[in-house]
């Protein structure tokens, strides 16, 4: 259990570190702050509404790559294993911790865009 807590932070950090590098995603020209102190509700919907899609590209992403992993040779212990990789289930479990945290980034982005659009009537 202990193990499963220490992939969990390790994939917490990851995501955090992910979603501060893509604050600069093209299209995205003006950051949220701005945008909210400017006034802007409906850039700051769009805004969260391009957010929640490539969240959502990541979670497609994530899902297909554990997928390749639980079928993939050579990602768990065995012959064929690569040094240095974790065991398959974790990679697999890594992917699908990563999936289920995007899906519901996604899900909040959508929330905040839905609150800015409301906000600009």
């Amino acid at each position: 259990m202990e193990r499963r807590g220490f992939v969990r932070n390790v994939v917490v950090v990851l995501v955090t570190l992910g979603l501060a590098a893509c604050a600069g995603w093209g299209g995205m020209a003006r950051s949220p702050r701005a945008l909210l102190a400017s006034n802007d509700h409906a850039a700051l919907a769009a805004w969260y509404e391009q957010d929640a899609a490539h969240l959502r590209e990541h979670a497609a992403e994530m899902k297909a790559l554990a997928e390749e992993y639980k079928k993939a040779p050579g990602t768990g212990p065995g012959p064929g294993f690569h040094e240095g990789l974790p065991p398959k289930v974790d990679l697999v479990e890594h992917c699908e911790i990563l999936a289920e945290m995007y899906t519901k980034a996604a899900e909040k982005a959508d929330a905040m865009a839905r609150a800015h659009r409301n906000a600009k009537r």
